[in-house]
């Protein structure tokens, strides 16, 4: 049964809804759940994903529309209480004063808090220019959280802000840290000497979070949104953020982490770091050999190797690069225990992204190991998967991707397509490695170990019975500050059977070696 109830006249972001449509599934266990604004592109999504009743349809763009569907009926009611109860509590917050505020437009936010320099965006993709706009107009940063924003109104806000002298950080910008203050995704990181410029999300979250194991610090960690480093766009934004860090007093080094750039964005990223002069280290996330070293720029293959040189321009000790932390004989072992549990038809890796950029860096590291992997993010078109709900041979799946996200909250958000496509990968039966990564801090799921484990417990259950097993291998992207607790996270998985690695590049040649039963030279 279908249900759909309208909150008049109430505004609320669309990742808060996200959070609490998951809340309310994982808590009443309805098969679907979704809270949306009532604006048009949102009831087209509703209608898509069958969730969307007449109720509904007479919702305008300022209510709030609730789906719910389950054989429970009796639930309905209570569940509808518990959200609004969520909702009350998130609505407002206390100003130092203790009084509630709430705006309505930007602009009356700003005469109220003209001390104020960033505006955070996440909207539907449609109306995000006309709000952005006037942020910019009003001469404040903005940061685009929202995906699905035209390349034409990417641009045309870029280069307006540019000319104000403020920076468009996105759209589709997951990540940013300023002052120590977390934006979107992010994890709890020390301030200290390192300013980051990223076109990733997750490739930001996780250089921050490793820097912090090491006891480094973050001054500001400036996100552009992916596309930026296109040929189109041209680096707009990644150049601002490089001035920007350039000019602050608190970043002593500077690091550079981003999906694959156009030549003519790298040749312009160069000169603008050989005029700042501060050190500098790039990683590209790119197939092939790295480029030569400048007399301050330094580029690293992977996350784990930038932070290695990092530390070694922070601390003096020259960066040994290792394949991985643990000792030899310790991952001998593990790969020893591992291939044990397959039979001769296990022979693929799965991998199930929620981090596009961690999903880039283990596919450029599978197809050295390989020559041919396949994903739905592959930069190569004869590798890319024609249907990126249907793995084949090795495959690696970023689940963050908008095809999947599309009218669905973030997977680092809702857990239900990650956990229904690893219960399909498993049974498949020449799959031998499931490669996953699971991303805490601010924003993402109270406790992912906990949805994962759950289904990795009860399908190994039957596969066992079946006469086989399979291996997991993840990495945790988090801190020790962050509110889900990663120690706690990390005993989950293990206790699952899960085997862990200190960083995503770690597990990803893990993932090899198991599935080239030990043969494979990295």
């Amino acid at each position: 049964m279908l249900v759909n109830y309208i909150i008049k006249n109430r505004f609320y972001d669309s990742v808060l809804l996200m959070q609490i449509a998951n809340d309310i599934k994982s808590k009443f266990g309805f098969e679907k759940v979704s809270v949306m604004m009532g604006t048009l592109p949102n009831k087209d999504l509703m209608r898509e994903t069958c969730v969307l009743a007449d109720e509904g349809e007479a919702a305008g763009a300022n209510d709030v529309i609730v789906a719910f569907g389950t054989d429970k009926e009796e639930d309905f009611k209570k569940a509808f209480e518990y959200l609004n109860d969520l909702l009350e509590k998130k609505k407002v917050k206390l100003d130092a004063g203790g009084v509630n505020v709430s705006y309505s437009t930007i602009e009356s936010a700003f005469q109220n808090h003209d001390d104020a320099n960033t505006v955070f965006i996440s909207l539907p993709g449609p109306f995000v220019r006309y709000e952005a706009q006037k942020a910019v107009n009003l001469g404040m940063n903005v940061m685009i959280f929202s995906d699905n924003v035209s390349l034409e109104d990417e641009i045309a806000l870029k280069k307006a802000a540019e000319k104000k002298g403020v920076i468009v950080m996105g759209p589709d910008c997951g990540t940013a840290i300023i002052k120590g203050s977390a934006l979107g995704f992010a994890n709890v990181i020390p301030q200290g000497p390192v300013g980051i410029a990223g076109a990733s999300g997750t490739g930001i979250q996780e250089l921050t979070v490793l820097l912090a194991d090491r006891g480094i610090g973050v001054s500001h960690a400036l996100g552009t949104g992916g596309r930026d480093v296109s040929e189109a766009v041209g680096g707009i934004a990644l150049l601002q953020a490089l001035r920007a860090l350039g000019e602050d007093e608190s970043t002593k080094i500077i690091a550079v982490i981003s999906k694959p750039p156009c030549d003519k964005v790298v040749n312009k990223m160069l000169k603008e770091l050989e005029r700042i002069s501060k050190p500098a280290v790039v990683c590209f996330m790119k197939d092939g050999e790295l480029m030569k070293d400048y007399a301050n720029i330094r580029f690293a293959a992977t996350i784990e190797d930038e932070v290695g040189i990092l530390e070694e321009l922070i601390y003096g000790a020259p960066y040994k690069k290792s394949l991985f932390s643990y000792d030899k004989e310790v991952i001998d072992e593990l790969v020893c225990r591992s291939v044990a549990a397959l039979n001769e038809e296990q022979k693929y890796i799965r991998g199930l992204y929620s981090g596009g950029t961690l999903c880039d860096e283990a596919l450029m590291i599978l197809n050295r190991a390989f020559g041919n992997v396949w994903s739905n993010a592959s930069l190569y078109p004869d590798r890319k998967l024609k249907d990126a709900k249907e793995s084949k041979e090795h495959s690696l799946v970023d689940m963050g991707d908008d095809e999947f996200t599309r009218g669905m909250p973030h997977p680092m958000i809702d857990f239900t397509l990650r956990k229904e496509r690893l219960i399909k990968e498993v049974r498949q039966k020449d799959v031998a490695v499931i490669l996953l990564d699971v991303v805490l801090g601010y924003g993402s799921h109270m406790n992912p170990a906990g949805e994962l484990a759950e289904v990795i417990r009860s399908e190994r259950a039957l596969a066992l019975k079946e006469g086989r097993d399979f291996v997991v291998c993840a990495y945790v992207c988090g801190s020790e500050g962050d509110p889900q607790k990663l120690a706690e996270q990390k005993k989950i998985l293990e206790d699952a059977g899960v085997i862990l690695m200190p960083s995503n590049a770690q597990a990803a040649r893990f993932c090899v070696l198991v599935a080239g039963r030990g043969k494979i030279t990295l």
